[in-house]
């Protein structure tokens, strides 16, 4: 049967990301990125981002990988039952992350154009 440890890593890789979103987004400073006011991370914060774009998609892509090569792998043995579910969760998982990803990206811009400014 089909590993589920890289659907379990897609998981959590994405329940971290979006709850470090939230906590940004939160405990943001309003800012003007674009035409848009934004929370913005406070500049001493800026770790918190680049982990958010580490694990989505990142370690949401690497789960995805990982997957594809376990279920390949074990189509060579006539006892593997492959989970087509996993690879398509961890697609949207993929997809998902890359919209979480965007977030992150803003706020680390955001913290080092000002930085860049301000310098």
């Amino acid at each position: 049967m089909a590993s589920p440890i890289p659907l379990l890593i897609g998981v959590v890789a994405v329940a971290l990301s979006l709850a470090i979103a939230v906590v940004t987004a939160v405990n943001g400073r309003a800012s003007s990125v674009w035409f848009l006011t934004l929370p913005i991370i406070e500049p001493g914060q800026w770790w918190l981002s680049l982990v958010g774009y580490i694990l989505t998609p990142l370690v949401v892509i690497f789960a995805f990988g990982l997957n594809r090569i376990w279920q390949r792998d074990g189509l060579r043995d006539r006892a593997f039952t492959p989970k087509p579910g996993y690879s398509l969760a961890l697609k949207w998982m993929v997809g998902a992350g890359f919209l979480l990803a965007l977030w992150h990206i803003v706020n680390l811009a955001t913290v080092v154009s000002e930085q860049w400014v301000n310098s």
